[in-house]
């Protein structure tokens, strides 16, 4: 096949106006909060782990971001106090962020926020078919797409954000993770 067809060339057209217009929309809705989309993503994923705390090369693998940006937003969210770097204890090398409570506060705060605008950007006016769909669609481009997390790596069963939390092909977890929400 040489070139795409038109349905394939409109579809793509459509994924990157989606990519370009999506992530600014969504953080100016959220300015509100004081935080951005990738910082809810953040402090939801710390919210949601073990002690509050993660490895940053885990975190950054959960927000799927790279360690660089990992790294300057963690400092960003240290200087307002929200989050902590500690030493990991298992591994002297690493380095852990830490939840603080005044950044699971904000993350808590921020969530009536985010849901409300995830409904109205993104989820509104789709049917319960639509919202599995775009779940479904979404999980198969990602997954083609996503290096795969240290845990993992190692023969770990640790998840990415975006995979179902349990259940098969049909399981409405499916977007209840990576679409719904960031924590």
């Amino acid at each position: 096949m040489d070139g795409l067809g038109r349905a394939e060339q409109a579809a793509v057209e459509r994924v990157n106006a989606l990519l370009e217009l999506l992530p600014p929309a969504l953080d100016r809705h959220l300015a509100p909060t004081g935080l951005t989309l990738f910082e809810i993503t953040l402090l939801g994923r710390l919210h949601a782990s073990a002690q509050r705390r993660l490895r940053l090369t885990v975190l950054a693998a959960r927000t799927s971001a790279t360690l660089p940006r990992l790294s300057r937003v963690v400092t960003r969210l240290e200087r307002r106090g929200l989050v902590v770097r500690r030493p990991c204890e298992e591994d002297a090398r690493a380095t852990n962020a830490l939840l603080t409570d005044a950044g699971a506060a904000a993350y808590e705060r921020a969530q009536l926020t985010y849901h409300a605008v995830v409904r109205d950007l993104i989820l509104g006016g789709l049917s319960a078919q639509d919202v599995e769909r775009l779940g479904m669609l979404a999980h198969t481009l990602v997954s083609r797409l996503e290096p795969q997390e240290p845990a993992r790596a190692q023969g770990g069963a640790a998840r990415q954000p975006w995979e179902p939390a349990s259940g098969g092909a049909g399981s409405s977890s499916r977007t209840a993770r990576g679409v719904t929400g960031p924590g």
